[in-house]
């Protein structure tokens, strides 16, 4: 088994942009491995840290660009996850009754779900309806072919 120096595996971590299971496949190793490492070193925990922290700052540059760009989905995401504090990303609805008065709200009963299409027929009214058709054996109906073939 191959024990790589705290320093290899921060390097091979940093090439990796912070992704694990990428330093792990460079370096020929299990992620468990490596993550048992990190566990155990803060200085690998830094790296982590670290190099997520600087892919992050390239997505919220990318992001910039396209709203300067004037790309709607991008600036609503940006609105959606960075603009709550003035309203945006709330999705809801508050509702009220007439002059801003509460809502009477009534309850509404409805009947049991049925079990059966007969049942369901019934219950709105209607007779069920039966299809017609006969049930063929299969033996049968293969004594039949051959006989048309004859």
């Amino acid at each position: 088994m191959i024990l790589y120096s705290i320093g290899e595996l921060a390097k091979a971590l940093e090439g990796a942009g912070g992704c694990v299971s990428a330093a792990a496949r460079q370096l020929g190793i299990s992620r468990q491995a490596v993550y048992n490492r990190i566990k155990t070193s803060d200085r690998l925990q830094d790296v982590i840290w670290e190099a997520r922290e600087r892919t992050l700052d390239s997505a919220e540059e990318c992001i910039r660009q396209a709203i300067e760009k004037g790309d709607v989905p991008a600036a609503r995401f940006v609105l959606q996850q960075l603009g709550r504090h003035r309203g945006y990303g709330i999705n809801r609805m508050e509702l009220t009754g007439k002059d801003g008065e509460a809502l009477e709200l009534k309850p509404i009963h409805a009947p049991p779900r049925p079990a059966t299409y007969e049942d369901w027929a019934r219950q709105i009214g209607r007779e069920p309806v039966h299809a017609t058709a006969e049930r063929v054996d299969d033996d049968s109906s293969t004594q039949q072919d051959a006989a048309r073939e004859r």
